[in-house]
């Protein structure tokens, strides 16, 4: 399988650590995983998939941190991590992941602030937090992100008052549905 580049296995009934072997498929641009009964820590050695541009592993059961590693993956457009057991705080270095469209780590464990450097996602459309227990205030960077068009942060731990300028974002937003519509 030299040069595979989907790998689909979602929604079955797999269980175990993600194979080492799978660091080996160089060729890979989408693994889909979600939906099993996966477990362990995200591998830091998903770096050596430098071709990725969809990481789907959600619905599983693993543990542990975002690797910091993620951030060498400039290729993803998508990571779906959602429905995990994830724990930790999101790592600034997926700011430099600019062509990412898709962040989904919803109902993890997440704990922390959300990096002013998510403001350089430039290309997020869907950012997706809810559900876990993140903290702080809402770093004015996030009214960057011009292309957002879905935002989900409820169900965690955030403080203070929304930033004044991501409310005209959102509003902005808001204007240009109801005029498409």
């Amino acid at each position: 399988m030299s040069s595979l580049e989907t790998l689909d296995f979602s929604s079955n009934v797999i269980v175990g650590t993600l194979p080492e072997e799978l660091f080996n498929m160089t060729t890979l641009s989408v693994i889909k995983l979600g939906g099993n009964s996966l477990t362990g820590k995200l591998p830091s050695e998903l770096r050596h998939l430098s071709l990725l541009t969809y990481l789907g592993l959600g619905n599983n059961s693993f543990t542990g941190s975002l690797p910091s590693e993620l951030g060498l993956m400039t290729s993803l457009t998508g990571i779906y991590l959602g429905v995990n057991e994830l724990t930790g705080s999101l790592p600034s270095e997926l700011g430099v992941l600019i062509s990412l469209t898709t962040l989904s780590l919803s109902e993890n464990s997440l704990t922390g602030s959300l990096p002013s450097e998510l403001g350089l996602l430039t290309s997020l459309n869907k950012l997706f937090l809810s559900e876990n227990s993140m903290t702080g205030t809402l770093p004015s960077e996030l009214v960057l992100l011009s292309s957002l068009e879905y935002l989900e942060l409820a169900g965690n731990r955030f403080s203070g008052s929304i930033p004044t300028e991501l409310v005209r974002l959102i509003l902005n937003l808001d204007q240009a549905h109801q005029d498409y519509w």
